[in-house]
């Protein structure tokens, strides 16, 4: 009770309310001195009668220990309350095993009277040390995952195992790939070179003897110019004839140019026909990561062979279940 007198306004006897601090050194509710004041209509100290010309200021700690002993009494009101039997009104010192609930001696009497009861506080203290042999555990494995040495760290290690060597073979398989585009496309170009040569080779060797053709015909239409005007007449029909003759080319077609459509036509698709040699389907596929530890499933994930030595990374998780085979 002391200290609540203390912490008591003088002027309202109660807990202080927003107090504030006088010049003289008293404090005050900062309604009760402001009412105080309006009363008497001066500024003084209702314990000492000091006059205080400046306006009050907040006194932060006296606010904030009454805030803490409000919270104090509280608290100890409702624990006082808590220990009390809520039927019978005695205090609280049994706990009933087979209802789990607390209840006070008159409890025991009656309405639990043949129920397995312990005291409260051995209740507590045993239930307490069950709760801490449960953290026990939790503990070590906090511990191992702050160490890295639980499994969640060894699983963490060996993802990092698959992607590198999921990677490499990834890049061998596209490897593969490549070589394979890579001669189909050598090939393909070798023969579109291949009939470029031996088209070009007829068009040259077609010049050449036209070429013949021509100097020739030339030549002998020249000499025939020459002749006397008699044979010359004779002969001029004969002569332009040969000449529109020699003009006219009925050997050109398009055979004569590099057949593109058999080059480029459905392209994609007949390399994807040819392709699906080196590209078999599967349509199960097996699952690495449920394999047994004596097991070792091949790279391709078709086929599962028995280990005779320890495998390199081992699966961390163990053998979970059996293969199982993965639909696509």
């Amino acid at each position: 009770m002391a200290l609540e007198e203390d912490l008591s306004c003088p002027v309202c006897t109660e807990l202080f309310r927003e107090p504030v601090l006088l010049s003289c050194g008293h404090s005050y509710c900062r309604r009760c001195i402001t009412d105080h004041w309006t009363t008497s209509r001066s500024r003084s100290c209702p314990v000492c009668r000091q006059l205080s010309p400046h306006e009050p200021l907040s006194n932060l700690s006296l606010r904030n220990a009454c805030e803490t002993y409000v919270k104090e009494r509280r608290s100890g009101k409702q624990k006082d309350k808590g220990l009390l039997c809520q039927i019978h009104g005695e205090k609280v010192q049994l706990f009933c095993q087979t209802e789990e609930l607390p209840i006070c001696a008159e409890c025991k009497k009656h309405e639990h009277k043949y129920h397995k009861t312990q005291t409260l506080p051995q209740t507590v203290r045993l239930r307490k040390g069950k709760l801490k042999a449960a953290l026990r555990p939790v503990e070590k494995t906090l511990l191992s995952l702050q160490n890295g040495t639980s499994q969640d760290g060894e699983i963490s290690k060996y993802i990092q195992t698959q992607t590198r060597q999921t990677e490499k073979k990834l890049k061998e398989e596209f490897r593969k790939l490549h070589q394979f585009l890579k001669r189909e496309e050598e090939s393909r170009i070798a023969a579109l070179n291949k009939e470029e040569k031996e088209k070009r080779g007829k068009m040259e060797r077609r010049i050449k003897g036209r070429i013949q053709s021509l100097s020739d015909m030339i030549r002998e239409v020249e000499e025939e110019i020459m002749d006397d005007d008699i044979n010359f007449l004779q002969n001029y029909n004969s002569i332009m004839n040969r000449i529109e003759y020699t003009i006219l080319d009925p050997w050109l077609c398009s055979e004569a140019l590099i057949d593109v459509s058999k080059h480029l036509g459905n392209l994609k698709y007949n390399v994807w026909e040819k392709m699906k040699d080196i590209c078999p389907y599967y349509p199960m596929t097996l699952n690495p990561n449920t394999a047994a530890p004596c097991f070792s499933v091949s790279d391709d994930l078709t086929s599962v062979t028995l280990c005779v030595h320890q495998q390199d990374d081992p699966n961390p998780l163990g053998f979970v279940q059996r293969v199982i085979a993965t639909l696509p």
